[in-house]
């Protein structure tokens, strides 16, 4: 979302990626990255959960529309029936979330990027009788669809995908991946099995061939080394190929040499498991040797185990046959906590429905009266503090009113011209007459208060009080020490109180809270259509208080006291209202501040303090950090 922000992607555009990149472009990563949109309601308990969500908020977030009313029962208010709920569902059934491969990473859990696919094509929606899942009513299937009212003619036609979208192995960085993983392996094993050769002549150069417990630990140590070794060689054989024979398989026209590149895939699969089972017993004849009396039921218990195994894996390498097992591109999700290994490693669809496609391009259509307007509403809370349409995930009959309805329209209008450019649509409000008005009331005639007291017809600028987010950011861009880098991994919480990267990266979930951020009103975490705006003590005592804000308080001092090396009180005062508070002090507020310095400068010394000046200028830096000036923009 950053990246598409900073390109002036359109907004119709991302909305399409959002919902539906995974059909409409399901070989770019980049874009495809976009439907993390759908995983973030992944929830492995309760398929029904998750699909709530995702209709709850696919429906506010882009059409204005509460479509969750409609669950249980037909819509009180809008024309939406309890039927409507379910077809809408019917777009997002068959979906579920995997995660593919990223360049230079093997490992899913380190990295990866989650995405959305179809996975069960022929998952069937069921109304639930009053909205409880447990008892669907299976005698009629329902089918995708749009409520009545809106006038939508949807052209559903499932896709046939490509084949790295089903085969994700077929991109060329995941077999670099594999195989730059494979060739370490081996480089590793080389080097453990050199130094085990070192040990064992050691061991025989002292102790001669003489049997006995150091010397058979060498020597079994020595064949591990070996066995890892030929287990290693072999499975980066086997690796190359697999991945020859993919290659193959999905050539255009399919190349003649796959049925023997097939057999011979097998076959080094097959042994690379009958190496690596060998690998394991020589392990656990070390171990045995190495075990305490004790222990050695139980290890000779897996060991036998063991020997099994290799058993097992050596009938599979006398007859291979000609499957194999394709490298994995993609990790599944489970798609519940009961699920297999086996049913979450089945391949990947050819297909996928096209459905949620279809509501993608229906929702960025500019002929859709909804997207458009509820996009520039919530654009225009962000700058003036209050949105056209106060209820801004409800353009229903339930909802408010535009205050403005001419200007909403003419505004949606000119986001659909103009590419659906959201930069296009910041610049303009900004820099309209609207938005540059003082948010001063002083002189006011009493008439023009009682006629507005609340400014719905805009006659002077709402003052609005900075998000969270934005309060400490600016405490850290003041203090010189914000790291402006974009995107990379979120950051944990307990690496929060050292971070200096900007809030927007920090991990927010239900269970750990950035204490500061609590303060300001930080985002709900299930939705953020708009933010609660509360005045209470705790935020003055966080500003007076935090160890955070005092040490950007110093930081500040600092800055300023390096730019102005010479200043005197008086340059220093006019400095930092500057800076801070983006003003000049009056007349009074210097003397104030004036006289303020003096005397901490007084008591600091008193205290016999090593650095009073800088010690009374951080003090009034931190009380400029209290002025409602900061945390407001007017």
């Amino acid at each position: 979302i950053v990246e598409s922000l900073n390109a002036d992607k359109g907004y119709a555009q991302m909305v399409r990626e959002m919902l539906a990149a995974d059909e409409l472009y399901p070989t770019d990563p980049d874009k495809l990255r976009a439907t993390g949109y759908l995983a973030r309601q992944y929830f492995i308990f309760n398929r029904t959960t998750w699909l709530d969500e995702t209709v709850e908020h696919t429906a506010k977030a882009f059409l204005g529309l509460t479509f969750n009313c409609t669950k249980c029962h037909d819509h009180k208010f809008d024309p939406i029936r309890q039927a409507d709920y379910y077809r809408f569902r019917a777009f997002f059934e068959p979906y579920q979330v995997r995660t593919d491969m990223v360049p230079g990473e093997t490992d899913f859990e380190k990295a990866g990027v989650p995405r959305a696919f179809d996975c069960n094509l022929d998952a069937a929606t069921y109304r639930h009788e009053r909205g409880d899942d447990r008892r669907p009513l299976t005698g009629e299937k329902i089918t995708p669809g749009l409520p009545a009212v809106l006038g939508a003619d949807l052209q559903i036609e499932p896709l046939n995908l490509p084949p790295e979208a089903f085969a994700p192995h077929l991109r060329p960085f995941v077999e670099q991946n594999y195989l730059r993983a494979g060739e370490a392996k081996v480089a590793s094993a080389r080097d453990a099995a050199t130094n085990a050769r070192a040990m064992r002549i050691l061991v025989a150069w002292f102790g001669g061939d003489r049997p006995g417990p150091t010397a058979d630990r060498a020597r079994l140590s020595l064949t591990v080394a070996e066995k890892s070794v030929a287990a290693a060689e072999t499975e980066l054989a086997s690796l190359k190929t697999r991945f020859a024979a993919e290659r193959a398989k999905y050539a255009t026209p399919r190349a003649a040499e796959f049925v023997d590149l097939a057999k011979a895939a097998a076959k080094l699969e097959k042994q690379a498991a009958l190496a690596k089972a060998e690998e394991d017993l020589a392990r656990s004849e070390l171990e045995l040797a190495q075990a305490a009396a004790p222990q050695k039921a139980v290890i000779e218990k897996k060991r036998d185990a063991v020997k099994a195994a290799v058993a097992a894996a050596t009938k599979g390498a006398d007859k291979p046959g000609d499957d194999y097992t394709p490298p994995r591109g993609a990790l599944k999700t489970k798609e519940s906590n009961v699920e297999t290994d086996a049913s979450r490693n089945k391949s990947f669809p050819h297909m996928s429905t096209g459905r949620r496609s279809a509501l993608a391009n229906w929702i960025a259509d500019p002929k859709n009266p909804l997207a458009a307007r509820v996009a520039v509403n919530h654009v225009w809370s962000r700058h003036f503090g209050k949105p056209l349409v106060a209820t801004m995930f409800d353009f229903g009959r339930r909802g408010a009113r535009p205050t403005h309805p001419e200007l909403l329209d003419w505004l949606a209008v000119e986001l659909n011209e103009n590419g659906w450019s959201l930069k296009h649509l910041h610049r303009l409000m900004v820099t309209s007459d609207a938005y540059r008005l003082s948010a001063s009331m002083a002189g006011v005639a009493p008439e023009t208060l009682k006629a507005d007291p609340e400014n719905h017809y805009l006659w002077r600028r709402n003052s609005v009080r900075m998000e969270a987010q934005a309060v400490r950011d600016s405490l850290l861009q003041l203090a010189g020490q914000l790291e402006s880098t974009a995107g990379g991994p979120p950051i944990d919480v307990n690496a929060q109180a050292d971070s200096r990267r900007r809030s927007l990266y920090f991990v927010h979930s239900h269970n750990d809270h950035h204490k500061f951020l609590m303060q300001f009103d930080d985002a709900a975490v299930l939705e953020c259509y708009r933010r609660t705006e509360s005045i209470v003590p705790q935020q003055a005592l966080t500003l007076t208080n935090s160890k955070f804000v005092l040490t950007m308080a110093e930081a500040i001092t600092a800055r300023l006291q390096a730019r102005y090396a010479a200043a005197g009180d008086a340059e220093f005062v006019t400095a930092a209202f500057e800076l801070i508070l983006c003003s000049t002090p009056t007349a009074e507020e210097r003397q104030a501040c004036l006289d303020a310095l003096v005397e901490w400068q007084k008591a600091l010394k008193e205290q016999k303090h090593p650095d009073a000046l800088s010690k009374a200028r951080a003090d009034l830096v931190s009380a400029l950090l209290n002025h409602n000036d900061f945390v407001t923009i007017r």
